[in-house]
């Protein structure tokens, strides 16, 4: 059961079903407790308590971005970054616990008491960029671990890395294409791809605008969805990466245009979210 939904918070294959974590005592590590830089071996023993038996994960770090590659035994691929530091509660044995917190960051703890936080992260992140920058995409601002940039044909995008990335055949150079849903992906010079899922121009205004209209809490998930409760069912949406201008400034919130749902910011950006079945 525990590798079941392990699979579907990871993947991400089904709607949401994994625990919220808000508060940040959720995990506590009591007085004798080890931190340190997260490692490749933490991670590894963190996602092999969640697998059993059937299934098993290897982990390797790029020394020089500090990206983590994990490879499952089935072959499916993850590339993430830690958040923080790893914490391990000392001569304690714990429950596992496995969740999202509401930035969408994985959150693992196991039986051995290590804990860690996990986020998506580019494969090769200056050769996608550097891709980017060849086929003419231009005016770029870096939030973390997301991009806003201007597409060839003029149109203003929020992307960011998908955490889970594709094996394939080795390559001259890093390239960006689209697949058969059009959605935009990398192809790195070692086979690897990657997609590009869209993402908040603003997630901090669009959260506070759900908590104030709906007095409830937006959740985002890893594969750049967000989801909220709303009189007792929950919602499930996908943003567009592409962002539109509409010169109003200062009015915040949401609107529907010819039966479509629309988020305007503060800075006059304004997104779409399409509802999920």
């Amino acid at each position: 059961m525990k590798q079941h939904i392990f699979t579907i918070v990871v993947f991400l294959t089904v709607a949401f079903c994994s625990t919220l974590y808000a508060a940040a005592d959720e995990f506590p590590c009591g007085e004798n407790c080890q931190v340190n830089y997260t490692t490749a071996q933490d991670i590894e023993e963190a996602i092999n308590d969640f697998l059993g038996n059937q299934l098993s994960a290897t982990v390797t770090r790029n020394a020089e971005t500090g990206v983590f590659t994990v490879t499952f035994s089935d072959g499916r691929v993850l590339s993430t970054i830690s958040v923080g530091l790893t914490l391990r509660a000392q001569n304690m044995l714990q429950q596992r616990h496995m969740g999202e917190t509401e930035d969408g960051q994985l959150r693992l703890r196991s039986r051995s008491g290590l804990q860690i936080q996990l986020r998506n992260a580019f494969h090769d992140e200056p050769a996608a960029i550097g891709a980017m920058l060849r086929e003419r995409w231009r005016n770029m601002e870096w939030f973390r671990n997301r991009l806003e940039i201007e597409s060839p044909s003029g149109e203003r995008m929020c992307l960011e890395p998908a955490m889970e990335i594709i094996p394939g055949q080795p390559s001259a150079d890093t390239t960006l294409a689209t697949d058969e849903n059009g959605r935009l992906f990398v192809r790195y010079r070692d086979g690897f791809q990657q997609h590009l899922q869209a993402c908040a121009h603003d997630m901090i205004q669009l959260r506070d605008q759900v908590r104030t209209l709906l007095r409830e809490q937006l959740q985002l998930h890893t594969d750049g969805t967000i989801s909220v409760r709303v009189a007792g069912q929950l919602l499930r949406y996908r943003l567009e990466a592409t962002l539109r201008w509409s010169n109003i400034l200062d009015h915040p919130g949401f609107f529907m245009e010819q039966n479509r749902l629309y988020f305007r910011y503060r800075d006059g950006w304004e997104q779409e979210l399409v509802p999920l079945s």
